[in-house]
């Protein structure tokens, strides 16, 4: 594809150019003679039937932030626009054979390309900042603006600190509909070649595509995804979490005697809270979705307060004397308790369900049961013999009593 070559190759045959023929007589009479009847203001089409094809490329040089609350994400980026504008076209062996040149973006007709979901600014991708242009012979232009872009995302923080976040990056031909300039997407990927990776953001996925909406306009779309790095948040946070879930229940360990009971479960109850003050920091402040580990750290507060109230409650009734300060809640509950267990009778010997048989056997709860099970089959297997002809119902009638 034309665009990906000119992408590959312009920035070094632009060196060049500027290095062996800046200062060239001849350079200087083709910038005369291309800008003597040029019109900036005017779409760089030769037939006005025809769209405006412009090749778009991302480079990505850096992740610098994401902010959960505000939903935002900043980057340091680059873009590469390449298009072909006939009236910049002229024969390379009448000036010398100048294959190319670079010049000030100001005196190009320049596409004006919006980021559709911008915090801070609406203004065109490289706007108030001067980006040399690359001309060809053939009149290909390439034009490389960039800069730090600021914007909307939204997040889902519920698997925190395992989260991964997708954000896009939409960028739209603002006044310019798809009859009029279309957007190619020059690569499929977002270019890496001077990108810095961030510490606590790794970059899993950075696709480019491009796309007509609804409105007729050619959009192209920056695809971002990212993962947070886990290790700093499961050590600060998810491993005391799980520590303090395991003392909890220690505290029903210790004798009621010792009377530490009380204290220690109260000292876990206020180390908690602290800790949860100081992680709560930590921890992204989002209600939709709200994060899974914060409603574990206030589940475990609830609980360690269940867990004071437990040990304050049976010391109480631990040192009672009798049950007659039980109150009517606790005595109702201990006698349905006895009622249940006092149903539960054990096994007697001399029970009737202990059989004697005329041999002086004694059959037991097993035996019985035996023995019904035993009789049950036998008047089923004569009822079976009473439905057969009348020689195979003497043998299975034989077979039945035995």
């Amino acid at each position: 594809m034309k665009f990906r070559n000119i992408g590959l190759l312009i920035p070094l045959l632009a060196f060049i150019n500027i290095v062996h023929a800046q200062t060239s007589p001849d350079l200087k009479s083709l910038h005369t003679d291309l800008f003597n009847n040029y019109k900036k203001e005017v779409l760089p089409i030769e037939n006005p039937s025809k769209r405006l094809e412009i090749g778009v490329a991302f480079y990505l040089n850096s992740l610098n932030s994401f902010n959960e609350v505000e939903e935002s994400i900043s980057v340091t980026g680059a873009m590469l626009f390449n298009w072909t504008d006939s009236a910049l076209k002229w024969n390379h062996t009448m000036y010398g054979n100048v294959a190319f040149t670079v010049i000030d973006s100001k005196d190009l007709w320049l596409p004006s390309i919006f980021l559709v979901n911008r915090i801070d600014s609406m203004n065109p991708v490289g706007d108030g900042i001067k980006f040399p242009a690359t001309i060809t012979a053939t009149g290909e232009v390439a034009y490389f603006p960039g800069g730090i872009i600021n914007a909307k995302c939204q997040t889902d923080i519920s698997k925190f600190p395992f989260d991964r976040q997708t954000c896009t990056l939409t960028f739209v031909p603002w006044g310019f509909m798809s009859p009029q300039l279309t957007l190619n997407s020059i690569y499929d990927e977002a270019q890496l070649i001077y990108f810095s990776p961030h510490s606590d953001w790794k970059l899993e996925k950075y696709s480019t595509r491009t796309n007509i909406n609804y409105f007729g306009y050619s959009l192209f779309y920056v695809e971002l995804t990212i993962k947070r790095e886990p290790l700093y948040f499961a050590v600060m946070i998810i491993v005391p979490t799980l520590l303090f879930s395991l003392l909890n229940p220690l505290v029903f360990v210790l004798p009621v005697e010792s009377g530490e009971r009380v204290s220690l479960s109260v000292t876990l109850l206020l180390s908690y809270t602290i800790f949860l003050t100081l992680a709560s920091a930590s921890i992204p402040t989002s209600s939709n979705p709200m994060c899974v580990l914060l409603i574990v750290m206030v589940a475990m507060i609830g609980i360690s307060g269940t867990i004071v109230i437990g040990t304050i409650v049976s010391a109480k009734y631990f040192y009672l004397e009798n049950n007659k300060n039980l109150g009517y809640i606790m005595n109702y509950l201990i006698g349905r308790f006895n009622k249940r267990k006092k149903s539960v009778a054990p096994i007697d010997e001399n029970n009737k369900l202990f059989k004697t048989a005329k041999d002086g056997r004694q059959f037991g709860n097993q035996d019985t049961f035996a023995l019904i099970f035993l009789t049950c089959r036998s008047y089923c297997n004569r009822y079976y013999c009473a439905m057969l002809e009348t020689d195979t119902k003497v043998k299975c009638l034989a077979q039945s009593y035995l």
